[in-house]
């Protein structure tokens, strides 16, 4: 691993961070995580993290509508019944 040397401190994000350089070059790194990140992919990174998730828009539900079957079923199973009622009714007299 390369030795990174100390170049002092840069306030990031609202946060002050210690700022670090490879000799011999210009570009400056910070500790995140415990590994050495270059500074400007560290912001890019954050500013993803910040931005607000969408939420998926919520399904309106449906009131009113039956569910099981044709309603003109249910209506020749209730005529169906009392016809067989009757019918018993009449078995019944005689």
């Amino acid at each position: 691993m390369t030795d990174y040397k100390e170049v002092g401190k840069k306030s990031i994000n609202g946060v002050k961070r210690v700022i670090y350089m490879k000799p011999g070059s210009s570009k400056q790194y910070l500790k995140h995580k415990g590994r050495m990140m270059n500074v400007v992919k560290y912001k890019k990174m954050m500013a993803k993290k910040a931005e607000p998730k969408m939420k998926p828009a919520k399904k309106s539900k449906k009131n009113g509508k039956k569910r099981g079957g044709d309603p003109e079923a249910a209506s020749l199973t209730e005529t169906f019944n009392t016809a067989l009622k009757q019918i018993q009714l009449l078995s019944t007299k005689q």
